[in-house]
């Protein structure tokens, strides 16, 4: 068994490693973090729209989307028959 202090110094040198090899290929650890936190305005915005739909609190948006299409899908009140949405 190892000491508690040989088991800091060795978890202080890969770490001191890893923060090398990022500085090297100029990674930041926390870019991770960017994507979904650019997804959640997106996400939220959807949400609380279909929150509207299914509690008729905008039944123009509800009108809108039975009358208009998108792409090939002509009605988007419609379910998806061969499900590949």
């Amino acid at each position: 068994n190892a000491r508690p202090s040989d088991r800091f110094q060795l978890l202080y040198a890969t770490y001191q490693s890893f923060r090398g090899i990022y500085k090297i290929h100029e990674v930041n650890p926390l870019d991770v973090f960017k994507s979904p936190l650019m997804q959640i305005p997106v996400y939220w915005y959807f949400s609380v729209d279909i929150r509207k739909l299914i509690n008729g609190g905008d039944p123009e948006l509800a009108q809108e989307l039975t009358e208009n299409g998108f792409l090939w899908i002509t009605d988007l009140t419609d379910p998806d028959p061969w499900y590949g949405l």
